[in-house]
């Protein structure tokens, strides 16, 4: 009798012990699916973040918005949705994007309909909409090194940058001053020798777009660059 009561005393505390693994694990589970939970929480919110940075006009574009409506709409469209589809192999290439042509032909919706792809897909990324970013830069190199160095170190690690009106500058005929010259062409070069992905975007034909930026600036974003010309009337008309 003494022994059937041993072995119930002994089948009992097994089966509290595994109830209390039981209760371990499910809050072990809990804790991994509430961690989960946060990190999706950051996810999403850092999507939205970044999406909230660009204009209003282009925020939540896909690639349907971007009109084809003859061959070269169409070849642009295709080349830019692989590059977007294989960022994580352009990344390692280095491989910048030069957008040139006319006024309202898209440009600037491509290349953020790139962005916001990329960003979904968890790459930062960063737009400026003019070179005005750069007086900002100077301001900071002036105020104190530190912040300049550390505004600079953004710029540089982003992994896609996109400059649009990169030609445009506050010199005459708006043409790009000594320094927004000197300052763009240090910070296209802390990208290219990281092989940090830049899109730059103008209104002018490639050409130009070369006079305008000179040989130093240029030379690096053409290298394993893709140079596209938007050459058909505006979509505004």
């Amino acid at each position: 009798m003494m022994a059937n009561k041993m072995q119930a005393m002994i089948l009992e505390w097994k089966e509290k012990a595994q109830d209390r693994n039981k209760v371990l694990q499910d809050l072990e589970v809990y804790r991994q699916v509430s961690a989960m939970d946060e990190a999706e929480k950051r996810r999403v919110s850092g999507i939205h973040d970044a999406i909230q940075k660009i204009p209003l006009r282009y925020q939540h574009k896909q690639w349907a918005d971007f009109t084809v409506e003859h061959e070269d709409q169409r070849k642009i469209k295709t080349i830019m949705q692989r590059y977007a589809n294989t960022y994580k192999d352009r990344m390692i290439q280095g491989n910048n994007v030069i957008f040139t042509g006319n006024y309202g032909t898209g440009k600037t919706l491509l290349s953020l309909i790139i962005y916001q792809q990329l960003v979904k897909a968890g790459f930062s990324c960063a737009y400026e909409p003019s070179l005005d970013f750069l007086r900002s830069l100077q301001e900071k190199k002036f105020a104190a090194a530190g912040v300049f160095n550390n505004a600079m170190a953004f710029y540089q690690h982003i992994s896609f940058l996109i400059i649009d009106e990169v030609t445009e500058g506050g010199g005459k005929n708006r043409s790009l001053t000594d320094w927004e010259s000197e300052l763009l062409f240090k910070l296209i070069n802390l990208r290219y020798q990281q092989q940090r992905c830049t899109l730059v975007i103008s209104n002018r034909n490639r050409e130009n777009l070369r006079n305008c930026l000179g040989e130093r600036i240029y030379d690096r974003l053409a290298d394993k660059g893709i140079p596209l010309a938007f050459n058909w009337k505006s979509y505004r008309q």
